[in-house]
């Protein structure tokens, strides 16, 4: 439905299965909401009728159901809104589930919390390892992770 074009059909699709509690259907319609509520933000589009605020709920609880259920994207993207909120040490605790899982970005997104100190104790060596995982677990991570690692290497020369 969605690749029709049909938007709309493909969040009411999405809502049924997610309501019968299917994960996948779960984590497809809180990204349909969770874009919804940003180009609500932005005022694009209004959110379903409702705020961009209770959209993005209605992600988040979607979201936090699905990972539950062993979803590592919805786990990234549960880390990812928690971190828009503020709440970095909550986000790291959901890019570690999903780095658990063996997700790359969740890992690439755990290795910047350490570099930078969000949520964590700053650490650079566990930020250069988490990189390096990142590699690992995928491939196309491979040039993100050298120019991550390249920006880590400048910041830990500039330390000594």
């Amino acid at each position: 439905v969605y690749a029709r074009g049909d938007v709309d059909g493909a969040r009411r699709a999405y809502a049924r299965l997610a309501e019968a509690g299917y994960e996948v259907a779960q984590a497809n319609a809180a990204w349909l909401l969770d874009r919804a509520a940003r180009a609500a933000r932005r005022g694009a589009a209004d959110c379903l009728g409702t705020s961009a605020g209770d959209c993005e709920g209605r992600a988040r609880r979607l979201y936090e159901l699905a990972a539950k259920q062993g979803n590592a994207d919805a786990a990234l993207r549960l880390g990812d809104m928690t971190l828009r909120a503020g709440d970095a040490a909550r986000a790291v605790g959901h890019y570690q589930a999903a780095h658990e899982l063996r997700h790359a970005q969740a890992t690439f997104a755990l290795a910047w919390c350490y570099q930078r100190g969000l949520g964590v104790r700053r650490d650079l060596h566990l930020a250069k390892r988490h990189f390096g995982l990142a590699a690992e677990a995928d491939a196309d991570a491979a040039w993100p992770v050298r120019l991550a690692l390249g920006l880590l290497y400048a910041e830990w020369g500039l330390q000594e």
